[in-house]
């Protein structure tokens, strides 16, 4: 999908992914306490719902969001502002591989439905080096959860999103990264559909008629029927990491 037909489509909307503010706040309660003031680092961030709940949960944290996308930092800069969170929330326009951050300065790295960009086991890497000893990260991720796919649905992902595998193989690659796996835990099934799908099928209908966002919007549905058809086969599951070493 291109940028200008990516950006028609998503911008605006509350999620770039599965998620929901309840499973943030559920990871920060198993990860936690983090001290007042901690370090907290919102890879990917999108539009920075993410980044907007952790701001609320913690005590006074100091986040630093970063997108490659500027109109999604526009929206998260807006969402904190509107909310008096400017002074917590710095969003930066940057590659979440290179944050300019210095090695080992992160209390919590939080990466919700992003790192597929780069691939998990080179995220993991990357997200270890920012992370303080102890530190802690809430990393989702799209994983197999049964070995026996529909051949239509495995050629879908093969296509889609070739690096996909299962969820105790990624639970393998977060421990040759150096973390201890606290836990990885599916979204629910509304975490898919009220913040994200939802509002996605939305506005594919709203958009329908231009014919330049044909293509785009024939592969979202695609997507979409993909998860009402195939959900019990894979899900966005939470990895919830300490740094181990």
């Amino acid at each position: 999908m291109d940028l200008d037909a990516l950006l028609r489509l998503h911008a605006g909307l509350p999620r770039q992914g599965p998620g929901s503010d309840d499973a943030t706040r559920d990871a920060l309660r198993t990860l936690g306490p983090f001290p007042r003031g901690a370090r907290v680092l919102d890879l990917g961030c999108g539009p920075g719902r993410a980044s907007l709940a952790v701001a609320l949960s913690l005590d006074a944290p100091r986040i630093l969001a970063v997108d490659l996308l500027e109109p999604f930092v526009e929206e998260l800069r807006a969402a904190a502002a509107a909310r008096g969170l400017s002074g917590s929330i710095e969003a930066r326009v940057a590659d979440m591989l290179a944050t300019g951050e210095p090695p080992a300065s992160a209390d919590l790295v939080v990466c919700e439905g992003a790192i597929y960009a780069v691939g998990f086991e080179r995220g993991l890497r990357a997200i270890h080096a920012l992370m303080k000893p102890g530190g802690a990260a809430a990393v989702t991720d799209l994983a197999f959860t049964g070995a026996d796919l529909p051949p239509d649905f495995a050629a879908y992902w093969r296509a889609a999103y070739p690096a996909m595998t299962t969820v105790s193989e990624n639970v393998r690659v977060a421990s040759a990264a150096g973390f201890d796996v606290v836990a990885a835990r599916p979204l629910p099934a509304r975490a898919w559909w009220d913040e994200y799908y939802g509002p996605l099928e939305a506005r594919c209908r709203a958009l329908a008629a231009e014919p330049t966002l044909r293509d785009a919007i024939a592969s979202t549905r695609e997507e979409i029927d993909v998860r009402r058809r195939h959900a019990e086969a894979y899900d966005s599951v939470s990895f919830l990491l300490r740094r181990a070493r």
